[in-house]
């Protein structure tokens, strides 16, 4: 299989299990904020975020690890490394976690006072302990399956998890068994316990018995401990700007604030799925071409991918700009609408950081996590800086603007970074040319609303809509952004052989 068809079906795979996840974390957001109070959904968006930031310090890195190194094994065909440093790095995340429930425990009292502020906060904090420990096991097989470059249950990991919590909250809320912030809090213990049995027997399976575990190796453990760490920090750098300014929100703010902007930040943020299935496949890509010295594909592979990457993500985003009012009006309710504009600055921002995604992917795979650790910690310190001073001032706005601005650093910084290593340079004309388009979709946009500003919303949507898509593909194919040559092979790539010699 060549390496673009590789590419290009793991890509397809992850994209559409992570938009079917999305979908489903959607349906479930729309839900809870349509059945809890705004405050209840504030709260168990706050403390999921706790969880998740902290649990990164659980890992230490050790996760890409496992994503950089497998593949590499697998080159050598070293299945005893394999079977070691999913060892090792399983170990570790499982202390690791196991620490840090005991203090979280130990501490609950004065975050519920201090932090979280209301008083349910504190059962919550010890449920959340029971999550926290299940989601090392997912984590763990997610990172998994990634490394064996296995997207198909990569992908399904992911979609599972959140279509079990929808369908358990549903079945709970129904059957009244649980109210308030507690209902999402024990669906999602259920749905990531079971989801994690389920895909057990398939880890099994590529492991050897327990025996070629055996001696410790201390030339590996080092080899991933001088990999992992640079990765920590970079994982680090990419929760503080990811979840950074909910935490501060719920500190400076109040929950109904924090509710209103975890509405918004994932109804902006869907949109990176498009780049976070590029970047699953893309890194352990990266990692092979490079170890066969196959440069030449490596900079042809990601001067695609940045065109392929804007031409799909761009009206998505501008969508997003246009209705961001009657999105949060018609999904979330009345009471999330004064969230548009954070999500109009955060859908601006979506383009820059689902390019440095795929900056970030190629760093990582040639084996230079410390030049995206640095990039990600200059961005993480300036995240934190500036919502210090704007949240307080601005509020979400804030937020949302200090998000965006990190992501526009980010890609600046590794833009430079894989232009030293690789000689790999922008495009600029079709970056133009991209831009012109996107200036007149957005402005048929508008002005289909002003021409039938008397119709209805819907028809309105409709509209407008229906003329800027039409008018965006036919200058894509005009403009020769893509061509039809480019669709059919896209086209053949994505079809089975046989079908292919049958319909020649």
């Amino acid at each position: 299989m060549s390496y673009f068809k590789k590419g290009f079906k793991g890509s397809v795979i992850i994209l559409l299990t992570s938009l079917l996840a999305a979908l489903f974390g959607f349906l479930i957001r729309i839900f809870l904020a349509n059945t809890i109070s705004l405050e209840e959904y504030g709260l168990f968006y706050s403390m999921f975020t706790f969880f998740m930031f902290i649990g990164i310090f659980t890992t230490l890195g050790y996760g890409q690890s496992l994503i950089k190194f497998i593949p590499e094994f697998q080159v050598q065909k070293r299945k005893d490394l394999i079977d070691k440093t999913v060892l090792y790095v399983l170990i570790i995340s499982l202390a690791l976690r196991l620490i840090f429930i005991f203090a979280i425990v130990l501490l609950a009292d004065y975050l519920t006072l201090n932090y979280f502020k209301v008083p349910l906060a504190r059962p919550m904090i010890y449920l959340f302990c029971i999550f926290f420990f299940i989601n090392t096991f997912n984590s763990f097989m997610r990172a998994f399956f990634n490394a064996f470059q296995d997207m198909l249950k990569s992908g399904i990991i992911y979609f599972l998890r959140n279509f079990l919590t929808f369908i358990f909250i549903i079945v709970f809320f129904y059957f009244g068994l649980f109210k308030g912030a507690l209902l999402p809090t024990y669906a999602t213990i259920t749905s990531f316990a079971l989801g994690v049995l389920i895909f057990v027997p398939f880890v099994l399976k590529k492991l050897k018995p327990i025996k070629s575990f055996l001696p410790f190796d201390k030339a590996l453990f080092k080899k991933l401990t001088l990999f992992a760490f640079p990765s920590l920090f970079t994982d680090i750098a990419g929760l503080v700007i990811g979840y950074i300014d909910t935490l501060m929100l719920t500190y400076f703010l109040t929950l109904d604030k924090v509710g209103i902007y975890n509405a918004v930040l994932p109804t902006a943020l869907i949109i990176v799925n498009f780049s976070g299935a590029v970047y699953t496949v893309f890194f352990p890509m990266v990692s092979e071409l490079w170890e066969k010295k196959l440069r030449e594909k490596l900079k042809n592979a990601i001067t695609l991918i940045y065109r392929y990457l804007l031409v799909l993500t761009i009206p998505f985003v501008l969508i997003l700009f246009a209705y961001s009012k009657t999105i949060l009006r018609l999904l979330f309710g009345e009471a999330y609408v004064p969230g548009f504009l954070a999500m109009m600055i955060l859908a601006l921002g979506v383009i820059l950081i689902s390019l440095a995604k795929v900056n970030f992917a190629f760093l990582s795979g040639i084996g230079k996590p410390a030049k995206v650790t640095k990039i990600m910690i200059v961005a993480a310190v300036f995240n934190v800086i500036f919502n210090l001073i704007l949240i307080p001032i601005i509020g979400i706005e804030g937020a949302a603007l200090t998000t965006t601005l990190s992501y526009a650093l980010m890609l600046i910084l590794s833009y430079l970074a894989i232009k030293k290593e690789a000689k790999i340079t922008f495009p600029i004309k079709i970056f133009v040319k991209i831009l012109l388009i996107a200036l007149i979709f957005i402005g048929s946009i508008y002005l289909v609303k002003w021409l039938i500003a008397d119709a209805s919303i819907y028809i309105r949507i409709a509209c407008s809509l229906g003329v800027a898509l039409l008018i965006y593909v036919t200058l894509i194919f005009k403009l020769r952004i893509i061509t039809w040559n480019d669709f059919k092979r896209l086209l053949y790539q994505s079809l089975p052989i046989d079908y292919l010699k049958r319909n020649r």
